[in-house]
């Protein structure tokens, strides 16, 4: 018989529930941290890692279940997820997806999928999540129905020999023939609703 390796209590209405387990999961996750527990039949053994601290510009980190790693400690065994839009798969066609175990209060090796070359650290250290370079060379209001404006940057010179670059801190707006064509910003390492690689235009 395999020997039980976790608990499980909860307090359920008029009476209580305590399970012992042979594996974790995170199946059945509790809304009241104080009507429930959960962890290892040594709690001595196994220590949660610590609450991530967000850094402006970095990647943003999601955990299983319904833990926030920014306001609590992840536990023993949990796996956190993150994703930027400039992390791209060696062959370039796809959007990474990152993620580390927290081991005994200490985060496990970064799992980069698809394999890729991008460069993520463990969640307890930062990494960069910014958006592509995105350069117009070119005024897109010169566009018959166009309409472009940023809430900073002024295109009206742009052209070849002065290249502009949208600033991933502003919003840009694109009117074609008075219609709202997008929205364009950075949002997560991705310009929303543009491709740098396209430009602007209606």
């Amino acid at each position: 018989m395999t020997a039980c390796k976790f608990f499980t209590f909860r307090e359920l209405n008029s009476h209580t529930v305590c399970e012992l387990l042979t594996r974790c999961n995170n199946e059945g996750q509790c809304s009241d941290d104080q009507k429930c527990k959960s962890g290892p039949n040594d709690c001595s053994l196994v220590n949660p890692c610590p609450m991530i601290a967000y850094t402006e510009g970095s990647a943003i980190w999601s955990c299983d279940g319904t833990v926030d790693p920014y306001k609590n400690q992840v536990p023993h065994g949990y796996t956190c997820h993150t994703s930027c839009g400039g992390w791209k798969s060696a062959d370039g066609t796809e959007t990474v997806k990152a993620s580390s175990m927290c081991e005994n209060g200490s985060w496990g090796q970064v799992d980069l999928q698809p394999a890729s070359n991008a460069v993520v650290n463990r969640p307890d250290q930062m990494t960069d999540c910014t958006c592509p370079e995105f350069k117009l060379w070119y005024n897109p209001n010169r566009e018959p129905g166009a309409s472009f404006h940023c809430s900073a940057t002024d295109f009206s010179d742009a052209s070849p020999g002065n290249i502009k670059l949208i600033d991933p801190s502003e919003d840009c707006v694109l009117m074609c023939d008075n219609y709202l064509a997008a929205k364009i910003a950075c949002q997560n390492g991705a310009w929303l609703e543009a491709d740098p690689n396209l430009g602007i235009a209606c």
